[in-house]
Formats: C-alpha cells, sequence, structure tokens
C-alpha cells in the first residue's frame, strides 16, 4: 500500500499476522429473467486470497479452489440467476459497463451475494485493471477494545476510509440471533 501509516501497522505482526490488497465494488448480475446485487471482490493473488476466505460446497462440505480461470459465485446469488457451475454469468460492473464471466464453482454463502473474480478475469471481463483498493488482513486482536484500537490507529490515516472486523459482525449476528430466540419463547 502506498499509504506509509497504514503499512506500518500492517508490518506490525504483534498485531497483524497476514494481510491481503483487493478490489471491491457493487455490482450485478442478471440473466433476461431476473438480476440480484452483488459485491465483486476482485484479487490479483487467488491463492492466497483462499488463506482469507473458505470456499465450501454447501451440501458435500468439500472446500472448493479458487483458480481465478472462472468466476465463484455465492449459492443464493446463484439460485436467484438460476446459474451454476459451468454457466456464463452476466455482470454489470459499479460504472454499468456489462460482460460475462465462467462460473467455475458455486460456494456456500448466507449473507449478501458475493462473486470472486482474479484481477485478470476482471481486465479481461471489463478491458480495465481495477485498483486493489481494500485490505482484508488477520489480527491478533481478540477483544472488543483491541480491535477499537486497532481501528482507530488505521483510521488516522486520510486513506482508510473505513474498518470492519468479522468478529464484529458475528458478534452482532449472534445478539441479533439471541433477541429472537428470545421472541420465539415469548411467543410459545
Amino acid at each position: 500500500t502506498a499509504d506509509r501509516h497504514i503499512a506500518t501497522i500492517l508490518q506490525d505482526e504483534s498485531r497483524i499476522t497476514d494481510y491481503l490488497t483487493v478490489h471491491l465494488e457493487t455490482g450485478e448480475g442478471f440473466t433476461d429473467v431476473r438480476d440480484t446485487d452483488l459485491q465483486l471482490i476482485v484479487t490479483d493473488d487467488p491463492a492466497r486470497f483462499t488463506a482469507f476466505h473458505t470456499f465450501r460446497d454447501r451440501i458435500s462440505g468439500e472446500s472448493l479452489p479458487f483458480t481465478g480461470e472462472g468466476a465463484i459465485l455465492t449459492e443464493k446469488a446463484a439460485h436467484v440467476l438460476g446459474l451454476a457451475a459451468g454457466d456464463i454469468l452476466p455482470l454489470r460492473n459499479q460504472d454499468e459497463e456489462e460482460s460475462s464471466v465462467p462460473i467455475a464453482a458455486v460456494c456456500e454463502n448466507y449473507v449478501q451475494g458475493y462473486v470472486f473474480l482474479s484481477a485478470d478475469l476482471y481486465e479481461q471481463a471489463f478491458g480495465k485493471e481495477c485498483e486493489l483498493d481494500t485490505v482484508f488482513a488477520k489480527t491478533t486482536t481478540s477483544d472488543r477494545q483491541s480491535r477499537d484500537a486497532l481501528a482507530s490507529d488505521l483510521l488516522e490515516s486520510d486513506n482508510a476510509t473505513g474498518v470492519s472486523f468479522s468478529a464484529s459482525t458475528i458478534e452482532t449476528f449472534d445478539d441479533m440471533l439471541s433477541s429472537i430466540d428470545y421472541i420465539v419463547i415469548l411467543l410459545i
């Protein structure tokens, strides 16, 4: 990353054990019949990306390889669009440019629709490179206070517009499900 402040934090092994830059953008998958919002996640290193995200088939539980030669589409998006591995995904990027990419696999996912692409596949599809403008990082932080301190330090950079932690998302989701449990108990 070009930002010295962020780079210093990312190199601090007491806080960050590994990181990878990616490109994120909002897009859309579409067919003649349906469309669905998608988050496009683009990496220039598909092999390393699997250290940050597990691709798994929901039914078999088997891990899915991410070679970057084709897109990996999340199951809900594939279902909405009526597409499967081996099909072609019509795709619209954030600039409203349309193209299509082959679907290499459909993976398990329960929140939002995602399509995972290699930087090479994105460039082939849209005729331009994408900027790797987002960092996925593995942290050593294990509690909310440590996460808040790390986020605060990162946000000191003018180039950082936001920081989120999967652990915080999981805690929020667990709290929400806990509230649903209380509602169910009251209704019974």
